[in-house]
């Protein structure tokens, strides 16, 4: 199932392999990636405890910062009930958003949200689709 949520979000549920697909546009902003969250929800064939792979590398990021981060992360927290225990692979191409996303990682280290950093999509495909 494939849907555009906006102009700068695009989510797709890949029902076949059994992922979310979310590919923000540039730039971003943190409405956009709230709104993005409670969007995944709403659309036909989510089901609670899908992983999600976040396409970063088209995204424009210089303008968010840590406080931008833990209020991403604290909207995530706020639907675990309907997201539940899924994956998040954030796939990135510059530092400054790899460090956006360990960031992210380390503001969830206590949290249900499981996240993580990757530079090479395959790489994490295969993270966010891997069995415990």
């Amino acid at each position: 199932v494939h849907a555009p949520l906006m102009s700068n979000v695009e989510i797709e549920i890949d029902e076949a392999s059994g992922i979310i697909r979310v590919t923000p546009a540039k730039p971003v902003t943190v409405d956009d990636a709230c709104a993005a969250i409670d969007a995944i929800i709403e659309q036909p064939g989510f089901r609670k405890g899908l992983p999600s792979i976040w396409d970063m590398r088209f995204t424009e990021l210089m303008h968010i910062n840590a406080d931008d981060i833990r209020r991403i992360s604290e909207h995530a927290d706020s639907v675990k009930e309907q997201r539940g225990d899924a994956r998040i692979a954030f796939i990135v191409n510059s530092d400054l958003a790899y460090g956006l996303g360990r960031m992210f990682e380390m503001v969830n280290a206590t949290s249900h949200i499981r996240a993580r950093v990757f530079r090479h999509y395959e790489e994490g495909e295969a993270w966010a689709l891997a069995r415990d």
